[in-house]
Order: structure tokens, then C-alpha cells, then sequence
């Protein structure tokens, strides 16, 4: 289970824990007095209404969601430059590779389009590597974290590394070599250097 799908689970039952009542809490008062009794932590002077707990507890959730994000970003290997490091060193040795002939298009192809993935994580925080080609492209694009350029060269990476790893194809040298092109310049605008 995710952390979004943990938190909300666990926002849901804090929502529903405090619009229950609680059993045996109000001595027969009903419904309303085993509200006030779950309330009576609170200050006399401060009663809220349930619709105000449930609000409260909703901001709480949200904020708490927000700042697990923002640590896990920050803790990010591609916020001090290490993954964009890594993944340059990768792409030059599979340009070097692909150049030199020792491997084969489609293998190119697949280990380009895996480096994008692991670029597009690392600089929108998108889980890429769980997603399909069009759910990232489509998630990206839609929030914004994708500006048009780099998520053309994505799309031609990811679909050309989907054609070759689902449905078999085998791509020429002229297209593994504009798919080591844009993947050379997307990976230059996850590092902050300009623009596919």
C-alpha cells in the first residue's frame, strides 16, 4: 500500500472514530450526548460542531500528506544530484555501447526509456516506474509538471521502449539513435540544463 492510499485510510477511520458515538460514554443521553462527550476533552468554551472535527481532521490528513511529499522530494537522490549524475553516466555508456555495436537496438531502446523513467521520477516526482506511457504522460502533462518539449521526447522514448519490450519489435538504427537523442535531452532538462 502507498503512503496517499495509508494516509487516506487512516484520515478515513480518524473521520468516521469521531461521527461514531461511543459506546457506554454518555449514561443514556443519545446520540448527541455521547458527542459531547467525546468533545469534552476540549476547553468548555470550545465545542465544535462534528462538521468542525471532521474539517480539522481533513486539514490535519492534508497536511500531513503534504509534508510526507515534500520529505520524501527532499530526500530524493536527484535533489542533490546524485540519480541525474548516475543516470548521465548510463547514457553514455549506452551510447557507447550502441555506437561500438555490442548490443543489440531493442536493448537500447528499453534501457533508454528506463532512464527516462527514472529521470521524470526524479524531477516531477512521479511514480513513472509504476505507470503506464500514457498515465505519465498524461499525469505529467495534465498538472503541469511537463512542459510540451520534454514531454514529446518522452513520449517518443517510452513508446518506442513499449514497442520493443510488448510487442516485439525491432527497431532500426536510425530510431534507436533519436531515441539516444532525446533521451540525451530530456535527461538535460531533469538536470536543470535546459530544454528537449
Amino acid at each position: 500500500m502507498t503512503k496517499r492510499a495509508t494516509l487516506i485510510l487512516l484520515l478515513a477511520v480518524g473521520c468516521a472514530g469521531l461521527a461514531r458515538p461511543v459506546p457506554g460514554a454518555g449514561g443514556g443521553a443519545g446520540a448527541g450526548g455521547e458527542l459531547r462527550d467525546i468533545r469534552g476533552m476540549l476547553a468548555p468554551e470550545f465545542q465544535p460542531s462534528p462538521l468542525t472535527l471532521v474539517l480539522a481532521a481533513a486539514a490535519a490528513g492534508a497536511g500531513g500528506f503534504a509534508w510526507l511529499r515534500r520529505a520524501r522530494r527532499r530526500a530524493s537522490p536527484a535533489a542533490d544530484g546524485r540519480l541525474g549524475e548516475a543516470l548521465a553516466q548510463r547514457l553514455e555508456e549506452l551510447t557507447r555501447i550502441f555506437r561500438a555495436g555490442e548490443v543489440g537496438f531493442g536493448h537500447v531502446c528499453t534501457e533508454a526509456a528506463e532512464l527516462v523513467r527514472l529521470a521524470l521520477e526524479g524531477r516531477t516526482g512521479l511514480r513513472a516506474s509504476r505507470l503506464t506511457t500514457e498515465e505519465i504522460l498524461h499525469d505529467a502533462v495534465t498538472t503541469g509538471l511537463l512542459p510540451a518539449g520534454p514531454a514529446a521526447a518522452a513520449g517518443t522514448v517510452l513508446r518506442q521502449g513499449d514497442r520493443v519490450k510488448f510487442a516485439r519489435q525491432v527497431p532500426n538504427s536510425a530510431d534507436t539513435a533519436e531515441v539516444l537523442e532525446r533521451t540525451t535531452a530530456l535527461l538535460r532538462w531533469a538536470g536543470g540544463n535546459g530544454s528537449p
